[in-house]
């Protein structure tokens, strides 16, 4: 399979990654503004496609490989040839029954594949979109804390400026170009 996604963006290769937490005092104003692209249609498309893939396989699972018609071609086709009054197998019936059983585990595979790509994917854009949320409310934070600084109220005024050292000792401002510590993805 080629790959999933939009265009060339999430491939099978290239799902959405979550890497590291920013830190407690870590901030980005409009963080959210990068969520990652939504997977839902995408997920909804392949599942749609395995449905379709799962009808077939047992189309011809019950019309083909098991069916009466299938053990009485073999019967009749293996017995049109006798060399030294032994019948010959010309049509060999549990060749055939094993390619069913090959299609059933194939299928399974694929849907655990695909099941387990959206799994881990989902998860980490869920990772994503909560760093990305924990930033920008650190951003937001951060910004009343600044206009808290001219505060008439003393201890308003102290606790912001705790606040701010506290920022400018432990915290890092993330910019486009940095969120890629977080993760991988798609906005």
């Amino acid at each position: 399979m080629p790959g999933i996604g939009m265009m060339n963006k999430y491939s099978w290769k290239q799902p959405p990654v979550f890497y590291s937490e920013p830190g407690e005092y870590d901030y980005m104003p409009n963080a959210t503004k990068y969520t990652p692209k939504d997977l839902s249609s995408i997920e909804d498309q392949m599942n749609n496609i395995l449905a379709n893939i799962y009808d077939l396989v047992s189309f011809c699972s019950a019309n083909i490989y098991c069916s009466s018609d299938m053990l009485n071609l073999s019967q009749e086709w293996n017995t049109l040839f006798r060399v030294n009054d032994e019948a010959q197998i010309v049509l060999n019936i549990e060749k055939i029954a094993s390619i069913d059983e090959e299609t059933g585990e194939s299928y399974e595979e694929l849907e655990d594949t695909i099941t387990t790509y959206f799994k881990d994917a989902n998860s980490a854009i869920k990772k994503i979109n909560a760093a990305l949320k924990k930033l920008e409310d650190t951003a937001n934070k951060v910004e009343k804390a600044i206009s808290q600084i001219t505060s008439d109220d003393e201890s308003i005024r102290t606790m912001a400026i705790e606040y701010l050292e506290k920022v400018r000792k432990n915290g890092k401002v993330y910019t486009y170009f940095t969120l890629a510590k977080i993760g991988k993805w798609v906005y």
